[in-house]
């Protein structure tokens, strides 16, 4: 969309048909990140004014003339011409309405929510209007409105998700979960929060998060790795920790350290599709610290049977797991 045309819309020199046009353009993911360009912009015009707004401009005046003129009006720019004045004051209430009729009713039309699932043996890939990239592991769903709000970008996860954030300094990013949320405005990211593990893993490799509970709030820095207990309610911080490694499962890479058998386990099942039959209750004392690259279920097995005493018993999708130790 060329820039002049955007200009003379929002300052009330364009055709109603080039104001449509403005309209529907930025109901597109790329004028959606225009739009939040352009907010910033005012927002910075209002920070370097020298004197405070109200004494400068009249603004409870200027919003009932605007209500005077749209009601008398029936073209489309004079609600144009009124949302170009609302948007630089900044009257919160009056700004929303009269900026939603600017647009034609598209940004603040009723919120129609899309959900994505990576089965079980499978990871997607999803790239958003503002220009984040999310990858969704195995056994994960995310939901997410087909056009984020001009306040800020939420999306609600159940699973794993590594986030890419497109930095937006006044439309903050946030990722809600069952037991509370991830706030950030340009980072790079991995959250655990599958409702069956008993821990909220957070691991932060670029930029700043905050992780936030009904109880609790922790801000991250790089290079940390936050881990939320559910059942306590209490929250631990590893610092200088090799974060990407916890996200390598983008590239089908999976690191253990120190796992117990149910971890392992855990990730096996949702990378591979298969469920696991624990016949000894023994191998749940064994713990893992291996890497597996492009490695196929079965060599995986194999290496854990060659770690610890275990045998595996594979029935399609089923496999049994027994202890090879001698009682």
């Amino acid at each position: 969309m060329n820039e002049k045309i955007i200009r003379d819309v929002l300052n009330n020199r364009a055709s109603t048909m080039d104001a449509d046009a403005v309209a529907a353009w930025f109901a597109t993911p790329e004028g959606q990140q225009e739009l939040g360009r352009l907010l910033d912009e005012r927002f910075d015009e209002l920070e370097n004014r020298s004197q405070p707004l109200a004494r400068e401009i009249p603004s409870e005046a200027i919003y009932r003339s605007i209500d005077r003129e749209i009601q008398r009006s029936k073209w489309r720019h004079w609600a144009l011409r009124a949302a170009a004045v609302v948007i630089p004051l900044l009257i919160v209430v009056a700004g929303g309405v009269y900026l939603d009729r600017q647009f034609g009713g598209v940004l603040f039309a009723p919120t129609t929510f899309v959900e994505q699932v990576a089965d079980r043996g499978e990871r997607i890939r999803i790239a958003f209007q503002d220009g984040t990239t999310v990858f969704l592991n195995a056994g994960s769903t995310i939901e997410y409105p087909e056009r984020f709000g001009w306040r800020e970008r939420s999306v609600t996860l159940s699973g794993e998700a590594y986030f890419e954030v497109a930095s937006e300094s006044r439309r903050p990013f946030i990722v809600h979960f069952r037991d509370g949320e991830v706030k950030v405005l340009g980072t790079s990211f991995d959250v655990k929060a599958y409702p069956e593990d008993p821990e909220v893993v957070v691991a932060l490799d670029h930029g700043s998060v905050e992780f936030a509970t009904e109880d609790l709030s922790r801000r991250l820095v790089p290079s940390d790795r936050l881990i939320y207990d559910r059942a306590s309610r209490q929250v631990r911080i590893e610092q200088n920790v090799q974060t990407t490694e916890f996200s390598r499962w983008r590239e089908d890479e999976l690191i253990f350290r120190g796992a117990s058998f149910r971890e392992v386990a855990a990730v096996l099942s949702r990378r591979y599709d298969v469920d696991f039959l624990i016949e000894d209750e023994r191998v749940n004392e064994f713990r893992y610290t291996f890497t597996a690259s492009h490695a196929s279920l079965e060599t995986i097995l194999q290496d854990m049977e060659y770690i610890a005493p275990v045998r595996f018993i594979r029935d399609g999708g089923q496999i049994t797991v027994c202890s090879s130790e001698k009682k």
